[in-house]
């Protein structure tokens, strides 16, 4: 599979619908909503995708800010990033990740985020946060060098969806805590 940073409109387009689409199947949004989407357009972002062939099949955002009103997980986490906002300039928050699979695979998340993640170290941004389902917690501490920010809530926006804050701190990248395959798919896209 081939990962890319979305550069022209019809990658918008094509990833927008993806988005759309597996949201729609969780049921978190309706058909044809696209309000959580464009909300996160209106505000300094990046998004990946890969792709087979023509069409993506995995996308992900990441929205850059120094402000919280910016970061989509500020609706219920706001004292928590308004705490991290305080103590760092900037924060980094992964959102709107969609697979039109029914089962994802790790290496393409792994593959995504450390893409994400490579194009927030070159804008100096090391503070990353994103909201999961709770029960992807572990997961997300044990390959991702993530830790909970806070308590589990209910994200309204998405139909009342279980929600955890994580925080990975991107400037451990060369400890030796931190999983070594991130580490060097991140340096990968880094140094590509």
């Amino acid at each position: 599979m081939e990962f890319k940073i979305v550069l022209t409109d019809e990658e918008f387009e094509a990833t927008d619908n993806l988005i759309q689409k597996a949201y729609h199947l969780k049921k978190l949004i309706d058909e044809g909503d696209y309000t959580h989407i464009n909300r996160v357009k209106k505000h300094s972002f990046i998004r990946a995708y890969g792709k087979k062939d023509l069409d993506p099949i995995i996308t992900c955002s990441a929205i850059i800010s120094s402000k919280k009103e910016e970061l989509p997980s500020s609706d219920i986490y706001d004292e928590e990033i308004a705490a991290l906002l305080k103590a760092k300039e900037y924060v980094a928050e992964v959102c709107l990740l969609a697979d039109c699979r029914k089962i994802p695979r790790y290496n393409d998340l792994l593959n995504l985020l450390s893409l994400l993640s490579s194009e927030s170290l070159k804008r100096g941004v090391t503070n990353v946060i994103l909201s999961v389902n709770p029960k992807s917690c572990n997961f997300y501490e044990s390959f991702f060098n993530c830790t909970k920010l806070g308590i589990e809530k209910e994200y309204e926006k998405l139909s009342e969806a279980p929600a955890q804050l994580m925080y990975c701190d991107l400037d451990l990248i060369d400890s030796e805590n931190f999983p070594n395959l991130f580490r060097q798919t991140i340096y990968k896209y880094y140094h590509a």
